[in-house]
């Protein structure tokens, strides 16, 4: 069998056996990708009960994943997030409001970062937690030094310096030194920061009360060090209740689309598979049938031949696109 072939028996296997559909998100999520697919959802004409969408992502808006795990819960009983490669930030939002995760040994959440925006830089983004994680290192060792200088101030003069004298010198010395440091934090930045932190915990509240355990939104949120920390497997179930390998024909499923679904694409792929195999099985029965009196195409009609007016183009890649 040709590789295309081979993913659509995966496909149609997956979806026989787990009576499910089956939708394939790789790429940033933002306004236009989060309509992409819940305009498939929408307008998909027969659903079952159960939806398991394999979501590989860098991260993105936080209102366009919400947006698409209301519209995935509205729709579905059950969703299962399949992870793969990366699912990171926004993409863990989106994970947080399923039912059941389902990991490969590649695959790995992060942390609900925030990703905020810096004019005139070189990098353009970082992390809602940048500016009180400055601020808490900054208080942390202004008293540190403050501590040690009265400490050190009292001990050497031998009890000829109050207590008092020594906090006052340690006072100014320690002001002299972290002032100037302490006023290039922007009372307005940690404004902001502190808005779209809230923004996340808040969504999370609203999605995320089938699977996360109790104090995980929180640890998502605010107790990782960093954006990329990994939030594989194992750690996962620190975090939510049902968390699980790959079933064979998943795993078979992702290996045929492994460039998909291991690494972020820079523009979104987003498919219904069930309904990618199903169309393209009704082009291939079309193509092989009888072309002795095919319909003229009118040349006043917008689009190609072969194409539908207005059709958008990557709304339902092919099979061959999925594996880039």
């Amino acid at each position: 069998m040709t590789s295309d072939d081979e993913i659509k028996a995966a496909i149609k296997s997956y979806l026989a056996e787990g009576k499910t559909d089956l939708f394939v998100f790789s790429g940033p999520i933002d306004l236009a990708s989060a309509d992409q697919l819940i305009d498939l959802i929408i307008e998909k004409p027969q659903r079952q009960p159960r939806a398991s969408l394999f979501l590989t992502t860098y991260g993105g808006d936080m209102h366009s994943a919400y947006r698409m795990t209301r519209c995935l819960r509205a729709a579905y009983d059950n969703l299962v997030i399949l992870i793969v490669g990366p699912c990171k930030s926004a993409g863990t939002l989106v994970a947080i409001g399923a039912t059941q995760l389902a990991f490969a040994r590649t695959g790995e959440l992060g942390p609900i970062d925030v990703q905020m925006t810096k004019p005139d830089e070189i990098l353009p983004l970082s992390s809602g937690l940048d500016a009180f994680q400055g601020l808490a290192i900054l208080t942390s060792h202004a008293f540190r030094t403050f501590e040690d200088y009265m400490l050190t101030i009292t001990n050497k003069s031998v009890g000829s310096v109050s207590t008092k004298t020594a906090s006052h010198i340690a006072s100014e010395l320690v002001t002299g030194i972290f002032k100037p440091i302490a006023e290039q934090i922007d009372p307005l930045r940690l404004g902001e920061a502190q808005r779209v932190i809230t923004i996340s915990t808040e969504y999370g509240k609203r999605i995320g009360d089938k699977n996360l355990k109790a104090n995980a939104l929180e640890s998502l949120i605010e107790r990782y060090p960093s954006h990329g920390f990994v939030i594989d497997m194992e750690e996962a179930r620190k975090l939510f209740k049902e968390v699980r390998d790959l079933t064979d024909n998943e795993a078979r499923v992702a290996k045929l689309l492994r460039n998909t679904l291991r690494y972020p694409a820079k523009e979104a792929v987003i498919a219904d598979l069930g309904e990618t195999i199903a169309k393209e099985s009704d082009d291939d029965q079309t193509t092989n049938g009888s072309t002795e009196n095919p319909e003229p195409v009118d040349s006043g009609s917008e689009g190609a031949p072969g194409k539908a007016p207005n059709a958008e183009p990557g709304h339902a890649p092919r099979v061959a696109k999925l594996r880039r």
